[in-house]
Formats: C-alpha cells, structure tokens, sequence
C-alpha cells in the first residue's frame, strides 16, 4: 500500500542521481528510465494525472512497493517481482507491449467505473502469484465500460488465474473483448461474472487443473465465442446464464474443444431461461473425463428445450461414454435440437449411443439428433427411420409408433432405456428374449407380454449385475397385460 509519509513529488526529473523514486505525481508526467531503475516507494498517480513511461526499460521495486494509479499508459515496459504490478483505481488503463511477472498479488489490479476502460494489446503477464488481471467494479455502480484484451500472453505454472472480470450490476451496457491471446495456467485462464455484451475470439487456452472460461451472468445482450482452440486442460468452458435472453444472444462457433481429461468439457446451465443459443461448427474431439459427457446441458425450465441448437458439429470422442446429456424436465411436445451432427459413426445405433436423453432417463428431456451426417468430410444426411429398432436386433430408446417384438433366434440387444410413451403400445410376443446393457422399461402407453408357460419372456442383464426392471411413471394411464400361468 502507498504510504503518505513517503510521498516524493515526481516531475520530469524523476530518476536524478541519488533521488529516492517514488511517490505521488503533482503534474503529467513522462517516465523514461534505464534499464535498472528501482523504485523505492510506490508511484502514487491521482485523478487528473497521467503517467505516461515508455522506452524499453525495467522497472523495479523495493518490497512492498508498485503503481497506484487511476489513469495510465504503459508501452514497451518490463514490470517483475512488485506487490501488485499495476493497480489501476477509477481511471482509464493502457498497456501495451509490456511485461508483467512475479507480482506477489496480481500482474494488474482495476477498480473500474462507468466509461472507464483497462485495454491491454501485445503484452505478456507471466506468473503472478494471484491472478494475472483482475478487473472489479466500483461500489455502486456498474463495473467496466469497455475491456479490450488483444493479442496477450497469460503463463502461470502456479495457482492462479489468468483474467478475472467481475461486474456488480445488470443493468448496464458494459461490454468485454477479448481476442487473439494464448492462456496457459494452473486454474481458469479467464472469468467473466456479470458483463452483459461479451466477445472471446480467437483465443488458445489451457488449463490444467480447472475449467478454463467460466461466464456466469444474469441478464445477457451478447455472448459470442468464436474460433478459439480449447486444448489439454481439465474442463474447457463453463457458461451459467440466468432469466430471460435475447434469441442468439449465447452463440458457440467454430471453435476447437480438444484432448481435455475430464468432463463435462463444456457445460451450460440455464435458470428461467427460453431464449435459443446456438452451438455450432465446433469441433469436439479426444475428449476423455470420468462425467461421461462432453457437452452438457442444464435448463430448469423443461418447456425451453429450444434454449440450445446444436447444429453442425463434429464430435469424436471415443473414450467418453456421452457427446451429448441434458438436465432438462421431460415436456411432452419439446425436443433440444442436435442435427447435422457428425457423431464419430454413421449407424443410428452408434449415435443414440452418443446421446444421453429421455430414452437413457425418461425424466429428461428429448434430443432430435435426426438427421446427422454419415460422414465427418461431406453434408450427406440420414434418412429420419423410426429409432426403436436398429440394426442387428439392437432396440432401445422411445417407441414412436405402435410395434410388437416378434420371437427370433437370438436375443434382442437393449442399448437405451425404452420408453412407451402414452397413446402408443409395445407387444412382446412369446419367446422373446431382451438383454439390457443399461435402463429398463418405463410405460406411459400400452405394454403387453404374451408369454407362454412352455415359451417364456425373457428380460435380464446382458453381462453381469442387473437392470432396471419395469417402472411405470407416475400419473400412468395406460394398460399393461400379462399372461398367468404355472
């Protein structure tokens, strides 16, 4: 902190021989030091000053020292080892082509009001023990007018953060840029909380032990993120969004989600919210993770299905055991729309695998996967075919029409929990046998087993352990039948 008791008045003369430096500026002033001026207290800029340094320079400070400043313009400057590299108070910053490393808080720290802005262009912020930037609104009112990162390099080996944006209102029209620059930390390489028009471009990052972006905000204008390459961290992306949004106002495109070892590699949760995202173009590919998914979705409000489009997409990820999982109440009616997807395999089989939804937990909602693509380098689409019965006696998922499981020589593979939705029947006539990987039965219609003393029904577990039986779901209306015999 800046102690008053040690206040030097600074003017262009700043660094003569055998002047201590620092203290507060009593004029506009420009710094131009050598390559080894040390500042023995911390540089003190008020309101309606401006310090302007430049050259090639390095700045050091005694323990405990560094800038406090309400506006500010950095070029071609090497800042290392200060308490807080920057510290930026209810004024406009500037950085650009500067270093900034070993801060024993942060690389920067703002506290921004309206029509204020914290700019940095072509700098590096390299392993601060905090955060690398850290930008706040001031009490009362709403936070940054205008943040614009470019072209920026954020390293930290240590555990810290690379970018941190928090807003303290609503209700205003603050926007966030952030474009062109390569993160590469320990924890999340950016958060952004409360900012209503939000841009991320084109951006590489990666996080090693914790979700790379996360965005949390509760009334949104804008939020695009576009081309950026999420690569080998724990978790990619995390967006939170809250009330009611404009349509389009979540777009997810073209970006790369790749090689990341735990899941969901991106998640988006939704609260009262019936606006349509868009996730499209992206690429999700050699994702592992114990969660199972790679995109998940979470929306509290079951009829807004509709608040995520995934269109276009291309995922490969053998080794996670869902691309696609929705949190979404069931509604009758509504359907979360992922179409023209390619899904690392061409048969309906492999792709209903992919997809975690009402036909793996009839709770949830429905995914319209249908069509997709048959190969990841053409637009060539599946044919829409009735999904209960697939290839190679694999059945699972909702029965969409009136059908009867006729007996044959082998046994009929259950892959998803089947689903009897109401207004439609299921016969399973004598001699059947089902084999359930995973589910069970669940009966909103009709469901009739016609087996036969000397001819049984079989239903059981394809490997060891066991299924889920037969449930039939709460406000059922339907009729079920069974033969009794000895």
């Amino acid at each position: 902190m800046w102690d008053s008791s040690k206040t030097f008045n600074i003017s262009s003369d700043f660094d003569m021989d055998g002047e201590k430096r620092g203290g507060r500026l009593t004029e506009d002033t420009v710094l131009i030091p050598d390559n080894q001026t040390t500042l023995d207290f911390t540089i003190h800029v008020p309101r309606g000053k401006t310090l302007t340094i430049r050259s090639n320079g390095t700045l050091q400070f005694a323990q405990g020292t560094g800038i406090f400043v309400q506006d500010a313009q950095l070029e071609k400057f090497v800042i290392k080892n200060a308490h807080t590299g920057i510290n930026a108070v209810k004024g406009s910053v500037l950085v650009v082509d500067c270093v900034i490393e070993n801060s024993v808080t942060s690389g920067i720290e703002a506290v921004l009001a309206a029509n204020q802005t914290l700019r940095l262009r072509n700098c590096s912020i390299r392993n601060n023990n905090q955060h690398g930037v850290v930008a706040k609104g001031s009490t009362g009112t709403y936070t940054v007018d205008t943040d614009n990162f470019t072209n920026t390099k954020f390293v930290s080996s240590g555990d810290t953060r690379g970018l941190h944006i928090y807003g303290r209102s609503s209700g205003q029209s603050d926007y966030v840029r952030v474009t062109g620059n390569t993160f590469t930390v320990q924890q999340q390489c950016l958060k952004i909380e409360y900012i209503r028009q939000m841009w991320i471009e084109d951006n590489t990052f990666t996080s090693t032990t914790d979700t790379a972006v996360h965005i949390a905000q509760w009334t949104l204008d804008t939020l695009t993120i576009r081309n950026n390459t999420f690569r080998d961290s724990s978790k990619a992306l995390s967006v939170n969004l809250h009330n009611v949004a404009p349509n389009d106002a979540l777009v997810i495109i073209d970006n790369r989600f790749l090689d990341h070892t735990a899941g969901p590699v991106v998640q988006l949760e939704f609260s009262n919210y019936k606006a349509t995202s868009y996730v499209r173009g992206n690429v999700f590919q050699n994702n592992t993770g114990n969660d199972a998914s790679v995109l998940y979705v979470i929306n509290d409000v079951g009829t807004s299905t509709e608040a995520v489009a995934v269109v276009d997409n291309y995922f490969d990820n053998p080794s996670a055991a869902y691309d696609v999982k929705v949190k979404i109440p069931y509604t009758e009616g509504h359907a979360m729309y992922a179409v023209r997807n390619w899904w690392g395999g061409a048969s309906s089989s492999h792709v209903r695998s992919r997809i975690f939804d009402y036909a793996s937990d009839s709770t949830t909602a429905t995914v319209q996967f249908e069509p997709y693509r048959l190969t990841k380098e053409t637009d060539s689409l599946s044919q829409t075919e009735n999904g209960f019965v697939r290839d190679n006696g694999i059945i699972g998922g909702i029965v969409e029409e009136d059908t009867v499981l006729v007996k044959k020589q082998t046994s009929y593979v259950v892959e998803d929990d089947i689903v009897v939705p109401a207004g439609v029947s299921l016969i399973i006539e004598a001699g059947v046998s089902l084999l359930f990987r995973r589910g069970g039965i669940t009966v909103e219609g009709t469901m009739r087993l016609l087996g036969k003393e000397d001819d049984e029904i079989v239903l059981q577990p394809h490997s060891s352990g066991s299924f889920r039986g037969i449930r039939f779901q709460e406000h059922w209306s339907g009729s079920a039948s069974m033969p009794a015999y000895r």
